[in-house]
């Protein structure tokens, strides 16, 4: 029988050159299936600049689309991650149509280059993104010869939401 392999789905918002050598991806694995289980937290933001790391916990996958959220002061997500995630305690409040949080590292390196559309329109996905391990975001840089974040070195991800310069 031949099987036919599906374009993994990049998702992009824009395609122009900046400064920013930053380079973010959210991996969603063709695989991973939704974990069902409610968490206990109270997240706060961090800073999310062009360091090489892999977040695969869940903590740490709410702090990065938390400090999104603040960051951005996008409201519109921040109650779509409320919603999706009652049992969280996210450490940020609305004040006067933005969001604030007492963090002194809320940091997104060219946050706004994200195109998180997908999880505002499926929380299903959002909440699986979240609690599997095998989703994760990785961050890094193109400064170095090393490899640094692209959607071709994910082959077997559903979803590939990236900024890179």
């Amino acid at each position: 029988m031949l099987r036919t392999r599906l374009p993994i789905q990049h998702i992009r918002r824009g395609l122009f050159e900046t400064n920013s050598s930053s380079t973010h991806a959210l991996v969603i694995m063709k695989d991973s299936h939704l974990i069902n289980y409610e968490l206990e937290l109270s997240v706060v933001t961090g800073d999310f600049g062009w360091e090489r790391a892999l977040y695969c916990d869940s903590y740490d996958k709410l702090s990065y689309l938390l400090t999104y959220c603040v960051y951005l002061s996008d409201l519109k997500f921040f109650d779509i991650l409320k919603t999706t995630f009652p049992e969280v305690v996210f450490k940020a409040d609305k004040i006067n149509g933005m969001l604030i949080d007492s963090s002194e590292d809320c940091y997104i390196d060219h946050g706004g280059e994200l195109d998180i559309d997908l999880f505002s329109n499926n929380p299903t996905i959002l909440r699986n993104f979240v609690l599997n391990p095998a989703n994760f975001i990785q961050t890094g840089n193109d400064n170095s010869d090393e490899p640094y974040v692209c959607s071709d070195l994910y082959p077997d991800a559903k979803y590939v939401i990236e900024k890179r310069n």
